[in-house]
C-alpha cells in the first residue's frame, strides 16, 4: 500500500475511498456505494448493519458469525457443514428413487428404489425386496434364500453316466454309473452294487465296525513229515492309535483235530506315547514306535499258521510288519 505521507491531495485524492453520496453523511444504515476519490463507483456496498458487493467476491476465505445472502451463485472446489437447509439441490446419491432409467445408478446403503429399468447392470452389494423381475440374464457367484419356484435348473438330483475326478452331489443322489481314479465320500452312500479296483478304506460299513484279518500261509519249514513244537512268536507291528488285536496259532491247516491255543492279545502299552489316546503314568516314555513283541506259544503240529484279528472293540489302525517263528523239531511221521 502506498503511503500518502508527504504527498500532495491533487496527486493522490484518487486512492482514497469515500461514500457516494451527495451530502456531507458518512456511513448509515442504508447501504451506500463505494467510490474512489474521482467518483468511480466500486462492487461494495457499505452500511451500520451489512456489508454488500455487486459483482463476484474473490477469496481465500470468507469467515462469517452471521448470515450470508448471495443472490447470484455460491461456487467452491468443496463445500463443508450442514446442509439441511439447501433446497433445490441435485444429488449425484439419491436415498430415495421414485423412477429412474439408467446405465449407471449409484445410491448409497438401504436405498429405496420404486423402478429400476435398466439396459445392463450389477450390484456390489445386498439387494432385497419383495419383488424383481429381470428380462436377461442374472449372473452371481452364490444364490441364498428358497429356490423352489426357479424353472429349468441343472441340479445334480440324478446323473445318469459321468466320468470325472470329482463330482459334487446333494443328498440323496441317484448315479447310475460313476467311473473315477479315485475319491473319497464324506456321507453315507449306498446302492444296489459296487465294484471297486483298488483299496476301499472306512471306519465303519453302515454302521458296524469293519473287522481287520490277517493270516498267513501254512508253514511247513521246509520238511511236512517233521513236528514242530512251537515256543515262542516274535511278531512286530507299528500301532498308530490304542489298539485291540488278538494273535492265534493255527496247525495243521487248521484241522479239528489239531491244537487251538486261546487268542494272545496284542497291545499298544509298550509303543511310545500318542498324543490323544495315550495315559499319562502308563503309557512308556521313550517306547519303540514299531515294537517287536515275543509271546510265548503252546500247542504243536507238522504245518503253522499265524492269524491276527481286530478284537470286539473299536481299534486305531496299525500294520504288520513281520514276525518270526521259534521251535524245537520233533518226531517225524
Amino acid at each position: 500500500m502506498t503511503d500518502l505521507t508527504g504527498k500532495q491531495i491533487a496527486n493522490t485524492y484518487k486512492q482514497l475511498l469515500k461514500v457516494g453520496v451527495s451530502t456531507n453523511s458518512g456511513v448509515s444504515t442504508t447501504a451506500q456505494t463505494i467510490q474512489s476519490g474521482d467518483g468511480t463507483n466500486s462492487a461494495m456496498q457499505l452500511s451500520t448493519t451489512a456489508i454488500k458487493s455487486t459483482s463476484k467476491i474473490v477469496a481465500v476465505s470468507i469467515c462469517a458469525t452471521n448470515d450470508v445472502h448471495v443472490g447470484g451463485n455460491v461456487c467452491a472446489t468443496a463445500f463443508f457443514g450442514d446442509g439441511s437447509g439447501l433446497t433445490n439441490v441435485s444429488l449425484s446419491v439419491s436415498s430415495s428413487v421414485a423412477h429412474f432409467t439408467a446405465n449407471v445408478l449409484d445410491v448409497p446403503a438401504c436405498a429405496s428404489i420404486t423402478n429400476l429399468v435398466a439396459a445392463t447392470g450389477s450390484f456390489t452389494t445386498k439387494v432385497s425386496g419383495v419383488a424383481a423381475e429381470f428380462s436377461g440374464n442374472v449372473c452371481a457367484s452364490e444364490y441364498y434364500g428358497d429356490g423352489s419356484n426357479l424353472t429349468n435348473v441343472s441340479a445334480p438330483t440324478s446323473v445318469a453316466s459321468m466320468t470325472i475326478n470329482t463330482l459334487g452331489v446333494v443328498t440323496a443322489a441317484s448315479i447310475t454309473s460313476l467311473v473315477a481314479p479315485h475319491g473319497s465320500f464324506t456321507t453315507k452312500v449306498s446302492g444296489v452294487a459296487a465294484e471297486f479296483s483298488g483299496i476301499v478304506s472306512a471306519t465303519t460299513f453302515d454302521g458296524a465296525l469293519i473287522r481287520a484279518k490277517y493270516r498267513s500261509p501254512d508253514l511247513t519249514f521246509g520238511d511236512p513229515g517233521v513236528r514242530k513244537y512251537m515256543q515262542r512268536v516274535n511278531i512286530n507291528y507299528a500301532p498308530e492309535s490304542t489298539i485291540d488285536a488278538d494273535m492265534f496259532v493255527r496247525y495243521d491247516y487248521e484241522s479239528a483235530a489239531s491244537t487251538r491255543p486261546a487268542a494272545y492279545p496284542l497291545d499298544s502299552l509298550n509303543v511310545a506315547g500318542v498324543y490323544g489316546s495315550s495315559v499319562y503314568g502308563a503309557a512308556s516314555y521313550g517306547g519303540p514306535s514299531q515294537p517287536i513283541v515275543r509271546k510265548s506259544v503252546e500247542g504243536s503240529g507238522f504245518a503253522v499258521a499265524l492269524r491276527v484279528e481286530d478284537g470286539s472293540n473299536a481299534t486305531g489302525p496299525y500294520s504288520l510288519k513281520g514276525f518270526q517263528m521259534e521251535y524245537q523239531v520233533g518226531a517225524r511221521r
